[in-house]
């Protein structure tokens, strides 16, 4: 696993992670983090909408590519911290969820 780049004679290997839909330990497990820095072309949710894991919550642009960012896991969005057009730096804060009320 991993990007394997050819110099020559050579061959590189470079292991890069996967930050999509990271969340971060300081933000809590109900944040969903940009995962580079970009602009949100679109968003898919607002506060109060129930989703569920997988379900698309915006779309942000970066390095000429659209990167669908979906739900971690089930529950209410409790927070939409951008809006279309919204420049946003690596791990800013884009959507805050919270567990579903039975």
């Amino acid at each position: 696993d991993g990007v394997s780049l050819l110099a020559g004679r050579r061959r590189l290997v470079a292991h890069l992670p996967d930050h999509r839909n990271r969340t971060s330990d300081d933000a809590g497990a109900d944040a969903v983090l940009a995962p580079m820095s970009g602009t949100v072309q679109q968003v898919d949710v607002a506060a109060g909408d129930v989703v569920a894991s997988g379900d698309r919550l915006l779309v942000l642009a970066a390095m000429k590519m659209e990167y669908a960012l979906t739900a971690p896991r089930d529950g209410v969005i409790a927070d939409v911290a951008c809006a279309a057009g919204d420049a946003v730096g690596d791990a800013a804060l884009l959507v805050r969820l919270e567990a579903v009320d039975d």
